[in-house]
């Protein structure tokens, strides 16, 4: 896999402020203190959380008025705020988002009370699993991009206790985790997954790719020190680790114990606060 390592780097050096994603592909954008990722396969256009403020709507030129999913990972706000910008100036087809026994997902994403536009809203419960795929353009093998988002069970007991979005802890670890898998590079995405939920996803593996054998793996809590176990990290497997934080935040993000950890297991780190943003494609 080292090969990727190389490739991954020359597209990190033409990278620029802002993302014109004509090309199929994942970018992990740069949004300070929060969590943005746009993937694009040919027309289709997907958001993984929306980061923390209307600063999303100057990271996106040239997106096409579409958007064809706005997948919300947890209901903090340093990945759903910028969703509301997107949803008042854009045709958000589908929203997917957990569901929080004290939240109501219209109030969320429309706190004014204004919903302006049909969209669909989706809410995952524990253990769900929902599969797209997106045929890649130009394609002679009928090659697709497959998206799966799989929302592990967290905690130890089968109950129907919901979780609440004063409750910090289980809610970063009520995260809808987010597959990737392209024809040249495998990609997992985690919220704010935290340790609990990095277990409760190992035993979890039949819904996803088994978890090992990324490429790409953009961790879980910013690169906190509740995150990227290691024993995780070692199933995940991944040449690249993605931490999306600010640089001097005061959660002390990213944690000098996971980035020592990934150094350690030979995993290259990139911190978008000092690296930018990344653009791996299709």
């Amino acid at each position: 896999m080292r090969w990727f390592v190389l490739t991954l780097l020359i597209y990190s050096i033409v990278l620029t402020d802002t993302v014109d994603p004509v090309d199929s592909g994942i970018t992990f954008l740069n949004v300070g203190v929060g969590d943005a990722t746009i993937v694009r396969v040919d027309e289709k256009v997907i958001f993984i959380d929306a980061g923390p403020s209307d600063s999303i709507l100057y990271n996106i030129d040239n997106l096409p008025k579409k958007i064809d999913l706005l997948v919300i990972t947890h209901q903090h706000e340093d990945h759903i705020s910028g969703a509301r910008y997107l949803l008042e100036r854009f045709d958000v087809r589908e929203v997917i988002m957990p569901r929080l026994c004290d939240v109501d997902p219209i109030d969320v994403l429309y706190p004014s009370g204004a919903e302006t536009r049909k969209t669909a809203i989706t809410l995952l419960d524990n253990n769900d699993l929902i599969e797209y795929q997106y045929p890649l353009p130009n394609s002679m093998l009928d090659e697709k991009v497959k998206l799966k988002l799989f929302l592990p069970r967290y905690g130890d007991s089968v109950t129907d206790e919901c979780i609440r979005v004063t409750d910090t802890p289980q809610v970063n670890d009520n995260s809808i985790v987010t597959e990737i898998l392209s024809p040249d590079v495998k990609i997992l995405l985690m919220g704010d997954t935290e340790k609990e939920g990095e277990f409760a996803l190992l035993e979890n593996q039949s819904a996803l790719n088994a978890i090992a054998d990324y490429q790409i793996l953009k961790a879980g809590h910013h690169c906190s020190n509740t995150s990227s176990g290691e024993k995780f990290l070692r199933y995940v497997d991944p040449d690249i680790l993605v931490c999306s934080t600010g640089e001097y935040n005061s959660y002390g993000h990213p944690s000098r114990e996971v980035l020592d950890r990934a150094d350690y297991l030979g995993i290259k780190i990139h911190l978008t606060y000092r690296d930018g943003e990344l653009f791996i494609p299709f």
